[in-house]
């Protein structure tokens, strides 16, 4: 019964063990993952973040170059020619034949470049003087805080760039000849596609969305999108879509994010144009997502090693409970000799198996020695004789047993008391320790009576044994107090006859009947099993 609750304990003792070890290390390695995973995905984010805002930038300032080279022709052509120059300021008074040559002047000047859609001559009040093309840029009042005329503003200037939906603006305002007060801008009319033309074959916008708007409205798409993850959007619905949230937070937002797309832009100066780049998350996050693969797939394998480890530190724990369950069912079969792990190691685990052996050796002597004597009692020795007599009938050796008894005890006690008793059975025992060999049994087997059983002997070498023994017992003195005493002993020896059939019951009852034939031959002597009395 105790080895069954103490297995059970030690089952319930490792399965908690393995529970509560592999919920710690797995939470824990988790967390880490976690952790780690956040972490990295946070700096991946803004690593990307950088490279997208980089080439957004790098866009914005293409465009802006662009437009600075644009900006310096309206002054180029102002100045090509003083006779011209003068006519420009001097627009108020004009002739049939000035407008003329100002048109053959500008027209002339278009056919050399064909970026430019238009040539126009405004006074400083919004109103048209000459246009030479088809000018579709705000007048009046809206092209006063275009440019950014005021009635005191004076020049020198530099020129004025702005844009709509259409085109790109270079206005750039002049004086009079007898005066620095702003007269008029000589503005040229750009296509938008001349600047947005630049961005159209970058190879490094393949996989994305990229588009151009001014005041939420589509200037510029680029044509050529590869990427599938735009097929199921409807383009233009999607950029005022865009645009719509846009407008919806305070200040210029240059990263947001929309359905499954982050949207990085930048404001283009002095077009007021806002360039954007649409990037898909899977695109956006493709390092992330080879790198969340492989840390779950590293997560399986250290969770797998944690438990294959915790297995392992469950069982080392575990197995001193499990030394001490094999030792307790050994007692059960009266083997306490089981060697005991950890007994010695300094910690509760040993503190545990030390007070197993301590308790285990008390069970020992208790159940398997004479509380007197020391020597085994008779349960004990009826094991042991069953093991020998298993063992010589496997070997055909020979296997002895004397029966012994005290000579006339009862009138020891009777006469000297029972604490005599006992000093005379205890010396007695004594002598016969000292005298029988390692291997032979000796056990107290009731009261006065002793049994011996000799493994490897022979009946006339054991009757030889017995007569020493019995000579000895005779020759030796037992003081007492003051009192000096005798023994004799009777002793009757028999050995296996048959191994058949001989049982180590019915070799004990051939030594017994051998006792009894020394007792009622006179006692002091040695009687053989059917074999006359011998005695000295």
């Amino acid at each position: 019964m105790f080895y069954r609750q103490l297995q059970e304990v030690n089952v319930k003792i490792r399965a908690k063990l393995n529970l509560s070890f592999s919920i710690i290390i797995i939470a824990a390695i988790c967390t880490f993952a976690l952790i780690t995973y956040y972490s990295v995905k946070d700096i991946i984010r803004e690593n990307r973040d950088a490279v997208f805002m980089s080439k957004i930038n790098n866009i914005s300032a293409r465009i802006y170059s662009t437009t600075e080279k644009l900006s310096s022709q309206p002054e180029s052509l102002y100045r090509t020619n003083d006779d011209y120059k003068h006519r420009i300021e001097e627009f108020n008074v004009w002739m049939d034949n000035d407008k003329r040559l100002m048109n053959e002047f500008i027209a002339e000047y278009m056919q050399t470049n064909n970026a430019i859609s238009s040539i126009s001559i405004i006074s400083k009040d919004g109103a048209m003087v000459l246009e030479n093309g088809q000018y579709k840029g705000p007048l009046s009042d809206e092209f006063k805080t275009a440019i950014g005329i005021a009635a005191n503003d004076t020049c020198p200037c530099t020129t004025v760039v702005f844009g709509d939906s259409h085109n790109v603006y270079l206005a750039y305002p002049f004086a009079g000849q007898r005066s620095k007060f702003i007269r008029g801008a000589l503005v040229f009319q750009v296509p938008h596609t001349v600047v947005t033309g630049l961005i159209r074959h970058d190879l490094d916008m393949n996989e994305t969305l990229f588009f151009v708007t001014h005041q939420g409205k589509l200037l510029h798409l680029r044509e050529a999108i590869k990427d599938a993850r735009f097929a199921g959007y409807n383009i233009i619905e999607f950029i005022d879509r865009v645009e719509s949230q846009r407008k919806g937070n305070k200040g210029f937002i240059p990263r947001i994010k929309y359905d499954s797309f982050t949207i990085f832009s930048a404001s283009t100066i002095p077009l007021e144009w806002t360039v954007s780049y649409v990037i898909p998350q899977e695109l956006y996050f493709e390092g992330l997502m080879q790198l969340r693969e492989r840390i779950i797939i590293a997560l399986a394998i250290i969770i797998m090693l944690a438990i294959d480890t915790i297995f392992v530190i469950a069982y080392k724990i575990s197995k001193p409970l499990t030394s001490l369950s094999r030792a307790s069912r050994d007692m059960v079969f009266e083997n306490y000799n089981t060697p005991l792990e950890f007994v010695n190691k300094n910690d509760e685990i040993g503190e545990l198996a030390g007070n197993f052996e301590a308790m285990r050796q008390t069970v020992r002597v208790l159940t398997t020695t004479d509380a007197l004597t020391a020597i085994l009692n008779r349960r004990y020795f009826m094991i042991n004789l069953e093991k020998e007599f298993e063992r010589t009938k496997r070997s055909g050796d020979n296997l002895t047993c004397l029966m012994i008894d005290i000579d006339d005890f009862k009138s020891i006690n009777d006469t000297r008391g029972h604490q005599c008793g006992d000093e005379v059975i205890k010396t007695f025992c004594s002598l016969m320790t000292e005298m029988i060999r390692t291997y032979d049994i000796l056990a107290r087997y009731g009261g006065e009576e002793f049994i011996i059983a000799l493994p490897g002997t022979n009946i006339r070498d054991a009757w030889k044994f017995a007569e020493r023994l019995r000579e000895r017992t005779e020759g030796t003195n037992i003081q007492y107090e003051s009192q000096i005493l005798t023994l004799t002993i009777s002793i009757g020896v028999a050995s296996i006859i048959n191994m058949a059939t001989d049982t180590p019951s019915l070799l004990i009852k051939r030594a017994d009947e051998a006792l009894l034939q020394a007792k009622h031959a006179g006692k002091n002597r040695t009687v053989i099993y059917e074999s006359k009395v011998c005695s000295s």
